[in-house]
């Protein structure tokens, strides 16, 4: 069984690779939601003499120090209400600069996810492929694949306010590139089965 394991989670790391790649770069669906920061180069600058430090930050900044009273707890939440229905708000994933982006690293490292993903998919499948028909796997796969494609673009969407297009698209390409990637992993995990038998 660790065989079967072993390999389909490489086949699996390979094909979702090329297809993600294909779902981003070759067609459209990759951008769907995606605007550039206008006024660039003022919002930059600014940045740099207020950011010192890489980091996700949010907007407006809430106190979360300790120690205080209920009273001042209150105060801080009711400000904090204020300042965000007032805006902006927002979340800024930040990086100050001074160093090259590393194109092939990043690409290792989506591999490497993956990887690591395709490993869970292929053990599942492995441990119930003798009690389960190519379809049944297939649907574990794609169920598999929606749970993961839902639950973090939807948590986002929900609480930092990612864009509806952009977080559906986002989540699409998840469920269909891990869901096509699946059928191929429940077809290996099945065959396993039948050459043991």
């Amino acid at each position: 069984m660790m065989k079967n394991i072993v390999v389909n989670t490489i086949v699996g790391a390979v094909v979702v690779f090329i297809l993600s790649s294909i779902w981003h770069v070759a067609t459209p669906l990759g951008e769907v939601g995606v605007k550039n920061l206008p006024n660039e180069a003022i919002l930059s600058t600014a940045m740099k003499l207020a950011i010192p430090d890489a980091g996700f930050y949010f907007f407006p900044g809430m106190d979360l120090s300790k120690g205080r009273t209920k009273e001042q707890q209150q105060a801080e939440q009711e400000r904090y209400m204020r300042a965000y229905e007032a805006g902006p708000a927002g979340i800024l994933i930040y990086s100050p600069g001074g160093e090259a982006l590393n194109y092939g690293k990043l690409l290792a490292n989506q591999f490497l996810i993956g990887l690591i993903c395709a490993f869970f998919i292929a053990w599942i499948l492995a441990t119930t492929a003798a009690a389960t028909t190519f379809g049944q796997r297939v649907i574990i796969a794609v169920f598999v694949s929606a749970f993961g494609g839902l639950l973090v673009p939807l948590e986002y969407w929900n609480w930092y306010k990612f864009p509806s297009d952009y977080t559906f698209t986002y989540a699409a390409g998840i469920v269909v590139t891990w869901g096509l990637t699946g059928v191929v992993m429940a077809w290996i995990a099945g065959k396993a089965v039948k050459t043991k038998a």
